[in-house]
Parts: C-alpha cells; structure tokens; sequence
C-alpha cells in the first residue's frame, strides 16, 4: 500500500474516533473526554495534512506541528487551502464563534494561519493537559473548525490526486 493510502486511513480511524467521542456526549465538564477526544482529532488534522503533502510533494515533514507540515506544499497550494478555508466557514459558524467569544471572553482568530497554529498545539499539549506546565490550552475551544480543515484537506487529496495533477 502507498505511504499517502497508509496516512490517509489511519487519518480515518483517528477522524472517526474523536467524532464518536465527541457524538457519546463530549462536555466540558469532562475535561478528560474533551482532551482525549481533542488530541484524537488533532493526530487525524496532522495526518490528512501529511498524506496531502506526500501526494502533492512527495514526502511529509515528521513532526506533530502542523504548521510545519504545512509549510513544506508549494505557496499556490497553501493559497488554494487558505481560500477553500474561508469559503468554508459559514456565517452560521462565525455567528457561534462571536456568541463564544462573548461568553467565555476569549478571542478566536477565524484566520487559516491562526486556526493551524492553534490545532498545531493541540496534539502534543493535549496529551499532557494534567502537567502543571503553565499548559493554558482551552481544549472546548479546539473543535472549532475541525470538520472545515478535514473537508478542505480530504478535497484538497482528492484534488492532487486527479488525472490532471499527476
């Protein structure tokens, strides 16, 4: 099997494992759930972005930073991903957004390079949450464009692999 086939189910299994967390009644009231169902979902981010960049480049960066992952696709292909992410966030979700933000008082950047920087964090703090490490990671917060980034990185694949791109 193709290393980018390999990637790609095992971004599946970890996908449908934090989606199946988080549908059994993910609360923030257990913080637990939240983080193991987050780190989940950050490792199947991480992986569709790895199986991309093998498709589209020939290798992946082996790291769980996804900006770093990112950064090694061709500037044109980080552009189509920053404009098929914006396409992506709906109206209905900024509205959810701002209502967060002024409830909980904090801030989320709605930005591609932000939202990647945020769920870059994710896998490797969210394993450690229970560590007295200065860890300020608000792991509610991280399911905020989950199911944008999956959508645009699984067409994105799909797209790389067409006829006209091989």
């Amino acid at each position: 099997m193709d290393i980018d086939k390999i990637l790609e189910n095992s971004a599946n299994a970890f996908e449908a494992v934090a989606r199946a967390t988080q549908k059994n009644g993910l609360g923030i009231e257990s913080h637990s759930l939240v983080m193991a169902s987050s780190v989940n979902a950050g490792l199947a981010i991480e992986l569709y972005a790895k199986c991309l960049s093998q498709v589209a480049v020939g290798r992946y960066e082996h790291t769980h930073n996804l900006t770093d992952v990112l950064a090694q696709l061709p500037e044109t292909l980080r552009s189509n991903l920053r404009a098929a992410f914006a396409s992506a966030v709906t109206n209905t979700a900024k509205d959810e957004i701002r209502r967060v933000c002024i409830e909980s008082g904090a801030t989320i950047d709605t930005g591609f390079d932000s939202v990647v920087a945020n769920w870059s964090k994710v896998f490797r703090r969210g394993r450690y949450w229970f560590e007295a490490s200065g860890n300020t990671s608000q792991p509610a917060l991280h399911w905020f464009f989950f199911d944008e980034l999956v959508s645009i990185m699984k067409k994105e694949i799909e797209q790389q692999r067409s006829p006209q791109n091989a």
